[in-house]
């Protein structure tokens, strides 16, 4: 075989896959399977249908008029046309308001909350990782260059010079490369002029231009060969990429789920004002009988009782709106949204009421979801799959070290430049190398120590993947129960506000008919106020706390992202640095 294509060949070889790379682990898959099997249990094997959530409403008898005015007295329709005063913001202004729905709340959270912000620089830094750990087998370009001037004495003889009077320019360029299999490969070029002018000493040609070709390969042929040993890193950070894309999904959902929970306590937040101030209102009413009849048959501490009462709701109010106020804050928090920003005194009016449809579930259907779509179930199979990696590279570790050196070098020697390429293309010249080096410690006691850890570290990822599953059905089967719970509190504390506005009612209509009012009554009528405005409350904190336990189950089965439209699509570097504007997702619409 011609000596060129000796060395062209050498170069190919090394890039080709050895018989030491190693299969996948059959028995990491098993353990994963043997982890959901056992968390699926029984059902897993029979699974039952979906089943749609279910409750009991309690019969009051009322007919459809009567339940049109009870309410009309208390319950959401009671509150659709009523204003609600927010009073003075802390700049002393009247509080300013803006409308907005669930859908724009999410999509605000999603643009613009700082925490998103920030988890989208993730993926784009651990992309540059990638790109630093692939760059490791780019080729290189070297050169180097040196003039060497010798006058110098030596120990010479009666008949030759003892000054050495010479110089010497020398001049290389090449590049190389390290190879995906463990190896690495150069090919250089080198030009040497040399001029001796030492006296009494002919020598031929004077001056002179060698150049040489080399193409050199070192490849190990144990320790260290192997594109699975030798692409750890690159295999690590892509690892690391994939784990930076699921924490900004699992971001993304933590902040989607916030801002549907601090939206529905908004709602309840905002109800709780109107609840306040109705029932303050009523209070008044009943407290101006009293005072008008002060002369009559109410006696002073009578008053003073409903004086109290009356001026307790008014406290109530003002810490209703309170915490109106700082769940509109804390909404806007999460929303960031240029036009409201935390710092201003804008209230949130939410829009819509609570609905309270039922939902269909199954959970055997959400576990299946929550394994393939939640984000702490991927980084942990991730983080099982860095632990394999690892292993693979302790593994090769344990190999003696065997390495290849091979080695073709064309040289040509003249007094120009171009009659000394002249025989390199010729092939006058052309030298050989071949050698083997190897070495193993005696004991291999690091490597194997490392190789132990390797396969403890390996063994520990699979109980964290066991665990991670566990508190993800944890949470699955806790978020289910909420919603359970909580729809079937919808329908009783419906219930009990309509049988309270019922109680309420039937006093008013007493109150209309009798003659003379007593304040034992009067003080009935402010029972069964409080008693409405308990249930009415309770209500309101049902129809919240449902949809949030939506939110929850969502977030549960890792389906809060799909179910409402948001693509998650990791930004690059160029779209983060100063220039860009920054769009780490792609929301097509919050449903």
């Amino acid at each position: 075989m011609p000596a060129m294509a000796t060395s062209f060949c050498l170069i190919l070889a090394a890039g080709c896959a050895t018989p030491f790379d190693a299969p996948p682990a059959a028995e990491l898959r098993a353990s994963i399977a043997q982890t959901v099997r056992r968390e699926l249990g029984p059902q897993g094997d029979n699974p039952p249908p979906p089943a749609a959530l279910s409750r009991h409403a309690a019969s009051l008898d009322f007919t459809a008029a009567r339940l049109d005015e009870l309410n009309a007295i208390a319950g959401p329709a009671a509150y659709e046309d009523r204003p609600l005063d927010a009073g003075a913001d802390l700049l002393g202004q009247p509080a300013a308001t803006v409308s907005l729905d669930l859908a724009g709340a999410i999509t605000a959270a999603v643009r613009h909350n700082l925490i998103v912000e920030g988890a989208s620089f993730g993926p784009a830094i651990s992309r540059a990782d990638v790109d630093a750990a692939n760059a490791v087998f780019d080729w290189v370009l070297f050169a180097d260059a040196e003039w060497n001037i010798t006058d110098a004495p030596f120990v010479g003889t009666p008949f030759s010079p003892n000054v050495a009077n010479a110089q010497d320019l020398t001049g290389a360029v090449g590049v190389r490369k390290e190879l995906p299999t463990g190896g690495s490969a150069s090919i250089s070029n080198r030009l040497t002029y040399t001029d001796d002018t030492r006296a009494n000493l002919a020598i031929s040609p004077d001056p002179s231009n060698r150049a040489d070709i080399i193409a050199r390969i070192d490849h190990p042929l144990l320790r260290g060969a192997g594109r699975n040993t030798t692409l750890a890193e690159v295999r690590l950070a892509e690892n690391a990429q994939a784990t930076q894309v699921q924490e900004l999904r699992r971001t993304l959902i933590d902040r989607v789920t916030e801002t549907e929970r601090a939206y529905w306590n908004l709602i309840a937040a905002r109800r709780n004002v109107q609840i306040r101030q109705r029932l303050l209102e009523r209070g008044i009413e009943v407290r101006d009988v009293l005072k008008a009849r002060l002369q009559f048959d109410v006696r002073p501490a009578e008053y003073s009782d409903a004086v109290a009462r009356v001026e307790t709701r008014r406290a109530d109010v003002i810490r209703a709106l309170n915490d109106y106020r700082k769940s509109s804050d804390a909404l806007k928090a999460l929303m960031n949204a240029p036009d409201w920003p935390v710092g201003s005194e804008t209230l949130v009016t939410p829009i819509g009421e609570p609905p309270d449809e039922p939902v269909t579930f199954s959970l055997f259907d959400a576990m299946a979801s929550a394994l393939q779509h939640r984000p702490e179930i991927e980084q942990a199979i991730l983080g099982i799959e860095d632990r394999e990696i690892r292993l693979e590279v302790a593994e090769n570790a344990r190999l003696p070290r065997l390495d290849l050196a091979a080695q073709a070098a064309f040289a040509g020697l003249d007094r120009g430049v171009g009659d000394a390429y002249g025989q390199i293309a010729d092939r006058d010249f052309v030298s050989y190398l071949l050698g083997l080096e190897f070495e193993q410690p005696i004991g291999n006691r690091p490597a194997e120590a490392a190789h132990t850890r390797a396969r403890l570290v390996r063994m520990q990822a699979l109980t964290d993947y066991r665990r991670v599953v566990q508190n993800v059905f944890l949470q699955l089967k806790g978020a289910l129960r909420d919603l359970e719970t909580n729809y079937t509190l919808i329908e009783q504390t419906r219930t009990a506000r309509l049988a309270a506005a019922e109680n309420l009612r039937t006093l008013i209509v007493q109150k209309q008919t009798i003659q003379s009012l007593t304040p034992e009554f009067l003080n009935l009528e402010f029972t069964r106020q409080d008693s409405l405005a308990a249930a009415e409350l309770a209500e309101i904190r049902a129809l919240a706390d449902y949809n949030i336990a939506i939110a929850d189950f969502d977030a549960a089965t890792g389906l809060t992202l799909d179910r409402r439209g948001i693509i998650v699509s990791p930004p690059d570097a160029d779209a983060l640095l100063p220039g860009a504007a920054p769009a780490p997702i792609a929301p097509t619409e919050a449903q």
